[in-house]
């Protein structure tokens, strides 16, 4: 018996040796593995229960049971064995995919795409203000055209003072300057923890 036990034994550790799966694996790969591995142990488990059931026909039980269940112990660790290799390769995959990720929303063609839009959304701003400024102009004009008898200072109140106009257009410049240099900090960090990333 306890030869086959060390034949059983090393079958086993050639099926680990076997399990041990390259990197990447796909969901299907897991899947059949996990399968296999499944079906591996609900094998053994019904071997196990047959040998024990025998043991019960001989005179010594206990040493009998003693051998089955270490014989279990060492075959059901090699399955152990397996899926944890299975899932460490699961949890790599992933990894690799999360940074493949975080590499392409870093990539240069995407950190240009982000500027251009930024840049475009400022000129539309700029484009939308001057409209607003020139469409309140208009409709003073239009309305001191149709009563003249509007005094001038009710004129200036309603219409934006250069002085506004130009803390309004300030503040925004300050704002778009603030968000730059975040963005530059923010690039900064990302370039060297990529850089950490490498040298380990």
């Amino acid at each position: 018996m306890k030869a086959w036990l060390f034949a059983f034994m090393g079958l086993c550790l050639s099926g680990w040796a076997q399990a041990q799966l390259p990197m990447p694996i796909s969901d299907a790969q897991v899947k059949t593995e996990q399968a296999r591995i499944d079906k591996e142990r609900e094998a053994l488990e019904a071997q196990y229960a047959s040998q024990e059931a025998d043991c019960y026909k001989r005179f010594a039980v206990n040493d009998c049971l003693r051998e089955v269940r270490a014989g279990k112990r060492v075959s059901t660790e090699t399955l152990r064995r397996q899926e944890i290799a299975l899932n460490e390769a699961q949890r790599q995959t992933r990894d690799l995919e999360r940074a493949k990720q975080a590499q392409d929303k870093a990539s240069p063609a995407a950190l240009q795409q982000a500027a251009d839009s930024r840049e475009s959304a400022q000129i539309q701003h700029k484009e939308r203000l001057d409209r607003a400024q020139q469409k309140n102009a208009d409709a003073l004009q239009r309305e001191m055209q149709a009563d003249p008898s509007v005094n001038q200072r009710s004129e200036t109140d309603r219409m934006p003072s250069k002085r506004s106009i130009s803390q309004a257009q300030q503040a925004f410049e300050e704002k778009q300057r603030m968000a730059r240099e975040r963005k530059a900090q923010r690039d900064k960090e990302q370039r060297d923890k990529e850089q950490r990333d490498k040298a380990r």
